[in-house]
């Protein structure tokens, strides 16, 4: 397990290291969450890449618009 603590940590750790889940957060400074998300689905395209959010759930889906990489998946769809 890896934390970081900015843009910049995160993009160093998904260059050195492959992980097999990714929990991102929407409210990371720098504004470069999607990129970083991309970035690891074109890496790793069986990585699991979890968005959190500080401000609660995003309703009307519009999220989907900022990312090729992003599916939504319903409980017990992992398989």
């Amino acid at each position: 397990m890896v934390q970081t603590e900015s843009h910049q940590t995160a993009l160093n750790a998904l260059v050195q290291l492959e992980f097999d889940v990714i929990a991102l957060n929407l409210g990371l400074t720098g504004g470069v969450v999607m990129v970083l998300a991309d970035y690891a689905a074109y890496r790793w395209p069986k990585t699991r890449i979890i968005l959190l959010t500080p401000v609660g759930t995003i309703r009307d889906g519009s999220l989907f618009n900022y990312s090729q990489c992003l599916r939504l998946r319903a409980s017990g769809d992992w398989g």
